[in-house]
């Protein structure tokens, strides 16, 4: 009884042994098979490419979100803009015939009393357009952040458009020289006969 117990058990141990030499030989054969076919190789690239992709979108979603904030700061300034602190930085009819793309040759016109736009965060600028008969002139309002204006100076960064009686566009471009000088560097009456800048506000 004990020798037949004996043989039963070693041929258990053989058999185990033997599955254990199997179970690693297959292992090696799939080891192989994988790194012949590229699959690491492969998987390190997906990887990459999956990084390089999440972080393109990560920085287009930060540009959207700049953006938005952006017009929103422009939005909550127009809305607020009542009661905001607005100064009057100039007044009056400044008017050129200047039609192209290059930049009108008065000199451009001063701000009154030596006012600086470097002082203030928004402009708002009222341009309008009339046609020869008496009749009360069509204005419109443009406001625009003097950042972008103090990073541009001497070219046309500010655009202003206004519909006349609903059937003619008039458009305006206006630059600044520097913070005290303003300029029109294009103009399009678009069939009315005249169109200029009345007011200037600077918005702290």
């Amino acid at each position: 009884m004990k020798n037949k117990f004996i043989k039963e058990q070693g041929i258990t141990l053989i058999a185990l042994v033997v599955t254990i030499v199997i179970l690693i030989i297959l292992a090696g054969i799939s080891i192989m098979g994988l790194t012949q076919t590229g699959i690491f190789g492969k998987t390190k690239l997906a990887k990459v490419k999956y990084e390089e992709s999440e972080k393109k979108e990560n920085d287009t979603i930060s540009e959207y979100e700049d953006k938005m904030n952006e017009y929103a700061e422009i939005d909550n300034s127009r809305s607020s803009i009542n009661g905001a602190d607005k100064i009057l930085l100039w007044s009056g009819e400044y008017n050129t015939s200047v039609q192209s793309n290059s930049k009108q040759t008065s000199g451009g016109m001063k701000l009154n009393n030596n006012y600086n736009i470097e002082d203030y965060s928004m402009l708002l600028i009222l341009t309008t357009c009339y046609d020869d008969e008496p009749e009360m002139p069509n204005y419109t309002s443009t406001l625009f952040p003097v950042d972008i204006i103090k990073e541009n100076y001497g070219h046309c960064t500010i655009e202003t458009g206004i519909y006349a009686l609903s059937s003619y566009y008039s458009r305006m471009d206006i630059g600044f020289i520097d913070g005290h000088t303003f300029y029109i560097a294009w103009k399009n009456l678009s069939g009315w006969n005249h169109q200029y800048i009345s007011h200037i506000y600077g918005i702290k």
